[in-house]
């Protein structure tokens, strides 16, 4: 009984028919907010042949025709109803941490490896949610993801920029990794 609202990461669509709670204000008595870690999480880079070489630093950033950059993000399935899912990353504290966020968006294959994953080898992403902003050093950024998440189901979240003046955030590997 009752529904989750999920907040920092948590991962599922609110209820058909349900219009999306703030994740602040559960509606019945039953509701809770729930927090998850990240499961795997990796960068895919263009310039690199094999995999990204920090598993500490999660780097975003465009390139001359597309993105250069890609973050890959797996987190647990979340059972029950969710009424608003929101991903928080924190910005390492370095000064070429700031640039543009890049957008958020569902990726259908789980079955990449953030010890094996390559830019020849990414998944594809599909539909994208949460507005790009300004990454600041040391900040967390948020997204609101609710509009691209499967309810029960493991997700696989992609972090697409088009800004050639890319972002840095923690990895689970630094310790203050996505969430």
């Amino acid at each position: 009984p009752g529904s989750r609202t999920l907040a920092c990461g948590q991962v599922a669509p609110p209820d058909a028919g349900t219009p999306p709670v703030d994740a602040g204000t559960p509606t019945d008595a039953g509701a809770s907010t729930v927090q998850l870690g990240v499961l795997a999480d990796v960068t895919a880079a263009s310039w690199e042949a094999g995999v990204f070489p920090d598993s500490n630093d999660l780097n975003v950033e465009g390139g001359a025709s597309g993105p250069g950059a890609v973050v890959y993000l797996r987190f647990p399935a979340i059972s029950g109803a969710v009424k608003r899912a929101v991903l928080r990353l924190h910005g390492t504290t370095s000064p070429s941490a700031s640039g543009g966020s890049g957008t958020v968006c569902a990726v259908a294959d789980n079955s990449w490896n953030e010890a094996t994953l390559t830019w020849a080898a990414r998944p594809s992403w599909g539909a994208c949610a949460g507005a790009v902003t300004s990454v600041d050093p040391d900040k967390d950024v948020d997204w609101d993801v609710t509009p691209i998440i499967r309810a029960n189901a493991v997700q696989s979240l992609a972090i697409v920029s088009m800004d050639q003046n890319g972002a840095h955030f923690f990895s689970k590997e630094a310790g203050n990794g996505p969430r």
